[in-house]
């Protein structure tokens, strides 16, 4: 029995679901392979996480846009994306 208006304004951003968790904002280049699947070595992004950390990533504009996890890679540890959102 809202209005519109009021219905909006409980609508919660995305991101703020995971707010616990810690945040990594991508160069371009790295947030399109990390979008397509592909897994970016932490010395890449000179990023520094342990093994199983989960973060949220955001594209170099600030947008949220997937939840990644620190997974052991060719190259030693790297970042894959568990969760790509279409926001």
């Amino acid at each position: 029995a809202m209005e519109r208006e009021e219905r909006l304004t409980l609508l919660r951003p995305t991101e703020s679901l995971f707010a616990s968790l810690p945040s990594l904002t991508l160069p371009s280049f790295y947030d399109r392979l990390i979008s397509s699947g592909c897994a970016v070595a932490l010395t890449k992004l000179r990023a520094v996480h342990p093994l199983g950390t989960r973060l949220r990533l955001y594209h170099p504009d600030g947008r949220f846009f997937a939840l990644g996890e620190v997974v052991s890679g060719d190259e030693g540890l790297a970042l894959k994306s568990i969760k790509t959102f279409v926001l």
